[in-house]
C-alpha cells in the first residue's frame, strides 16, 4: 500500500485534496465557534452585573426617613373643662398650669418618652418655646400624663412625644380655654414652629419661620 502511494501520484492528489479539506472545515468550526463566544460575552444578561462593580440602589423610604423638622399640623382645637364647666386646679389640672394660665401665659406642655429625647435637646426645646412669647412651659414623660389629664385627655394625646399648647385666657372661647396637640417634631426650631403655629390667631400673628 505504501509503495502504491509513493509510485501513484493521483493517489497523493487525492490524500492531499482529503487532507486540505479536514484542515479547512476544522478552521472553519474553530473561527466560528470563537465567534460565537465574543459575542456572548458582549452582550451580557440584562439581569446581572459585572463582578465587582457598585451597584447603586435607592433605599426604601421609612417613616423616620420621611419625617423632616417641620413639625405635623396640630389636630384641631378643643375646649377644655367643657365636661365639668370650669378650669379651678385639682386632680389632672396643677395649680402651677392654672396660675400661669390665669396671669394671662399660654401654656405649652411637653410629653415625651423617659429616654426619647435626650437631656441636652429636651432643654434646648423648652428654651427655643419659651423664647417665642409669654409661654409657660411645662415637661412630663408619658408614664407621669395624669398629672396633666384634664389638658391632655381633652385634646386626645394619642403618641408620643407630643406637645400640648393652651392659648391664653384672653383667646378662651365662652370662658373655656382652647388646646391644641401636635406630633412630629424633631428639633427645637420645630418645637418652637409648633407652638408658634398652634398660637395663630389672624394675618396680625404671623407664625415665625425657623431658620
Amino acid at each position: 500500500m505504501r509503495q502504491a502511494v509513493n509510485d501513484n501520484p493521483v493517489v497523493q492528489a487525492a490524500i492531499i485534496g482529503v487532507l486540505a479539506i479536514v484542515v479547512g472545515f476544522l478552521l472553519m468550526t474553530r473561527v466560528m465557534g470563537g465567534g460565537g463566544s465574543d459575542s456572548a460575552e458582549e452582550t451580557p444578561p440584562a439581569t446581572s452585573a459585572p463582578a465587582g462593580s457598585a451597584v447603586e440602589t435607592v433605599p426604601p423610604a421609612s417613616s423616620a426617613d420621611a419625617a423632616s423638622a417641620v413639625p405635623e399640623a396640630a389636630a384641631p382645637e378643643a375646649a377644655l373643662g367643657a365636661a365639668d364647666g370650669d378650669f379651678s386646679p385639682g386632680p389632672g389640672l396643677p395649680a402651677k398650669v392654672v396660675s400661669a394660665y390665669e396671669g394671662g401665659s399660654a401654656i405649652a406642655i411637653l410629653v415625651t418618652r423617659k429616654r426619647g429625647i435626650e437631656d441636652g435637646r429636651l432643654r434646648a426645646m423648652i428654651s427655643r418655646i419659651e423664647a417665642t412669647g409669654d409661654v409657660a412651659v411645662f415637661h412630663t414623660y408619658a408614664r407621669g400624663i395624669a398629672e396633666y389629664s384634664r389638658i391632655t385627655g381633652g385634646v386626645d394625646v394619642s403618641r408620643v412625644p407630643a406637645l400640648v399648647v393652651v392659648r391664653p385666657s384672653e383667646q378662651a372661647q365662652g370662658g373655656m380655654p382652647l388646646a391644641s396637640v401636635s406630633y412630629g417634631f424633631r428639633s427645637p426650631a420645630s418645637a418652637e414652629q409648633a407652638v408658634r403655629d398652634a398660637l395663630y390667631d389672624g394675618p396680625e400673628n404671623l407664625p415665625y419661620s425657623p431658620r
